[in-house]
């Protein structure tokens, strides 16, 4: 089992990367390729070219969506969705993002996360009221936010860390409007803090601090949005109690928990109030954020981990946490990555998913229950 219970969803960045022919392992059906991949706490899904989503691994709280709370080593159909243009996968709980620009939901609702007003977990998939015109997904925790075509941004979950952003710290089970930030492009949420980058750079994050997880120099909570001393960021990604940004040229920031290098600075410190540039890091396109583990997507699908490694999620063939981001090994051209729990997932330039880390629900999404410390196919279908 894990050593905590808490989780996060991890930014979902996709590079554009063009694709290449010829990859080993790649589908033989283009019915079965993917375009985005998430990882959640103890499961992951998979957004089809097609429009369809399959799940994968832990359903005990619905998280397959598939009607069925049995857990799955290989990818299950999620029910009634069609023409899905995005996803985002929380603890135990996961979002679409339809190209009608509504949002459905599924899962556990314990905190309100499904955004339906009804605190009942669901296994297949339920409209979120009073979202419309919604650009980007993004769930955490228990809680989940959407980013609207006009740049405003509403929450809904668990709201007791002040991680809905609306001045409180009441919980929510309908979507409520984020105070004191506009003209948003990019939007995170962690376990108990959430983010969004406005369009010209700046950054703003609010929800829990304890272990400096907002980047503002303390480590009080913050019922509104505060804005980070980072300036020209172009995405954002929170971790469990960490968050980093990539800013303009590529440099990659890290703040907060440091237990697992998961900052990687290559520091011995606990934690970082404020950011910290990631060393040793070639320019990078897109970032992902797990529990206590970061990823980097850099030029030509290189792939790049760091922080827990307990469980193999930084895919370079050991168990050996690093402070330094280590190079994923046996991974084919990546233009996604996806970090979860204590698993990581990505999506390769030909359509085919690969996972590794933390296998003990099917969460890897190969047909077993055991752990991989190098990628391995997922058996989409």
């Amino acid at each position: 089992m894990w050593r905590s219970v808490r989780w996060t969803a991890a930014m979902l960045l996709i590079g554009a990367l063009g694709a290449v022919s010829g990859q080993a392992g790649a589908s033989s059906s283009p019915s079965t390729h993917a375009r985005q991949v998430a990882a959640g706490g103890y499961f992951s899904c998979a957004l089809l070219t097609v429009g369809s989503v399959q799940c994968w691994g832990y359903n005990q709280d619905d998280e397959n969506g598939n009607g069925s709370t049995r857990n799955s080593d290989r990818p299950q159909l999620v029910a009634n969705l069609a023409k899905v243009s995005a996803i985002s996968a929380g603890w135990d709980s996961a979002c679409a993002l339809e190209i009608s620009t509504h949002v459905y939901c599924w899962g556990s609702d314990s905190f309100g996360q499904l955004g339906n007003g009804k605190y009942q977990p669901k296994g297949n998939p339920q409209p979120v009221p009073g979202l419309t015109g919604v650009h980007r997904i993004a769930v955490g925790g228990y809680s989940a936010c959407a980013l609207t075509v006009q740049g405003t941004v509403d929450c809904w979950g668990s709201g007791t860390s002040g991680q809905l952003g609306d001045k409180s710290t009441k919980s929510s089970s309908r979507p409520v409007l984020v105070q004191g930030v506009k003209a948003v492009k990019g939007i995170a949420v962690g376990f108990g803090h959430a983010c969004a980058v406005r369009v010209d750079g700046a950054l703003f994050c609010w929800g829990d601090d304890a272990d400096g997880d907002l980047g503002i120099g303390s480590t009080y909570m913050a019922t509104a949005p505060a804005q980070v001393p980072l300036s020209h960021v172009e995405q954002v990604a929170a971790g469990g109690s960490h968050t980093c940004a990539l800013v303009t040229g590529g440099a990659v920031y890290c703040w907060g928990d440091n237990g697992y290098g998961q900052l990687g600075t290559g520091s011995k410190e606990k934690k970082s109030p404020l950011p910290l540039r990631v060393r040793g890091l070639p320019a990078a396109v897109a970032i992902s954020a797990g529990e206590d583990q970061t990823c980097a997507l850099l030029q030509q699908g290189v792939l790049r981990c760091w922080g827990d490694n307990q469980f193999g999620q930084l895919g370079d063939g050991n168990n050996l946490n690093s402070s330094l981001p280590r190079l994923v090994r046996g991974l084919g051209r990546a233009q996604q990555a996806t970090a979860g729990g204590s698993h990581t997932c990505a999506l390769l330039a030909v359509g085919t998913v690969e996972c590794w880390g933390y296998g003990f629900f099917g969460q890897l999404g190969d047909g077993h229950v055991t752990n991989a410390k190098l990628p391995v196919p997922v058996a989409l279908k």
